[in-house]
C-alpha cells in the first residue's frame, strides 16, 4: 500500500503538529480538510523521489502563468534549484534559511540588490505554487528581511573593526556572506566555538 507523509495540524490545549505517514486516501481526506499538508517524507529514497516531483508540479504551474511567471520567476528559480542541486539541497519546498545564503552568496557575486529582490519574490512565488507553508508572501518578507538585517550587522561589525570612516559596499557584502552565508551548521561560525 503507498503511503503519503504529511504534517497534521490540531488543537488540543495549544496547537499540536506531528509528521506522519498515512495510507494516500486517509492522508488525502486530512489535506481536503484543511488539517494537513503534504510533506517531505523522512526515507531518503522516497524524499528524492517526492522533491523532484514537487519541482515539476510547480514548474508546470508557473510555465500555465502569465509571461512573468515564465520569463522572470522560472528563470529565477532554475537558477536558485541549480545551486541547491550543487549543494545537495532540495530546492522545493523552499526553505527560508537556504533562500538566505543563495542571496547572501549571489550579492557576493555581484548581483545587484534589485535583482535579488526579483530572485527572492520569484522563488517565494514558485515556491507558492507548491502549496506548502511557509506562504510565498511570508517566505518572501521574512528572507528579505532577514537578508537585510545580514546586511546591517555585518557593517555594524565593521565599524566596531574599524572605527567610523568609508567602508566599500563589497566589504560588507562579504562579510556578511562570512557571517551568515553558510547552508549548513557545520560551516557556520557563531556554531563552530
Amino acid at each position: 500500500m503507498s503511503k503519503m507523509t504529511v504534517l497534521v495540524e490540531k488543537w488540543n490545549r495549544g496547537l499540536e503538529r506531528q509528521v506522519v505517514d498515512l495510507p494516500i486516501d486517509e492522508a488525502l481526506k486530512l489535506i481536503n480538510r484543511g488539517t494537513a499538508v503534504e510533506t517531505m517524507p523522512s526515507d531518503p529514497h522516497r524524499a528524492a523521489a517526492w522533491a523532484k516531483e514537487v519541482r515539476q508540479k510547480a514548474e508546470e504551474r508557473a510555465a500555465a502563468y502569465s509571461e512573468t511567471y515564465k520569463r522572470f520567476y522560472l528563470k529565477d528559480f532554475r537558477r536558485f534549484a541549480a545551486w541547491c542541486e550543487a549543494k545537495g539541497e532540495y530546492s522545493l519546498p523552499a526553505r527560508p534559511e537556504l533562500l538566505l545564503c543563495y542571496l547572501l552568496e549571489r550579492a557576493k557575486d555581484g548581483a545587484a540588490f534589485s535583482t535579488l529582490r526579483r530572485d527572492c519574490t520569484g522563488i517565494a512565488a514558485i515556491h507558492g505554487l507548491t502549496s506548502h507553508p511557509p506562504v510565498h508572501w511570508y517566505l518572501s518578507q521574512s528572507v528579505w528581511k532577514s537578508f537585510e538585517h545580514a546586511m546591517k550587522v555585518a557593517g555594524q561589525a565593521l565599524i566596531s573593526e574599524r572605527g567610523p570612516g568609508l567602508i566599500r559596499p563589497e566589504e560588507i557584502i562579504k562579510r556578511a556572506y562570512a557571517m551568515f552565508g553558510h547552508h549548513s551548521e557545520e560551516q557556520d561560525p557563531a556554531n563552530a566555538a
